[in-house]
């Protein structure tokens, strides 16, 4: 199952995430959904400041509970250091497991455009998951200010070495 999301124009509140939200929080969807591809190309002027942290914290409630997501594209305003931190995976058992936490850990393919990302949070993101197991098979990046960004980080470039595809468009 795939689920889309594009939204342009003017959004000043995150009706539209909450609202995927509660879509995907029924029990069977989550289940279910092995895509999602939430695109949100609005003007930053556009969005009241206190929405950014309303959005983030939407997103990361509902990336929570899609377990066997295979693809996740994202793009937009809602792509953030505090966004791509939380998919990082963290070793430790901040759940309560002993091995490494993930969100989405089943992840095999991400797609990020139009981000807002430092370069060193979306290497260090892009290199845990990796190294975590080998499950992310490729990222790509697209009009995301990333052009060169497989050359200059040394993480990512080992990740590269050893079989991670990284494209940019």
């Amino acid at each position: 199952q795939k689920f889309s999301l594009n939204e342009s124009g003017r959004v000043c509140a995150p009706e539209g995430i909450l609202g995927i939200s509660s879509l995907l929080n029924h029990p069977n969807a989550n289940r279910l959904l092995s895509e999602l591809e939430v695109r949100y190309y609005v003007p930053t002027n556009a969005i009241k400041p206190e929405s950014f942290g309303e959005n983030t914290s939407l997103m990361k409630d509902m990336l929570r509970g899609l377990s066997g997501l295979k693809k996740l594209q994202l793009s937009g305003f809602i792509v953030n250091d505090d966004l791509i931190n939380f998919l990082t995976v963290r070793s430790g058992g901040s759940f309560g497991g002993a091995g490494p936490v993930a969100i989405c850990p089943l992840t095999t393919e991400m797609e990020f455009t139009f981000t807002n990302v430092s370069r060193e949070v979306m290497g260090a993101m892009i290199a845990s998951r990796w190294e975590a197991n080998k499950s992310l098979r490729s990222v790509m990046f697209s009009g995301a200010g990333f052009a060169d960004f497989a050359d200059e980080d040394d993480r990512v470039k080992s990740c590269i070495e050893e079989g991670l595809i990284v494209s940019k468009v």
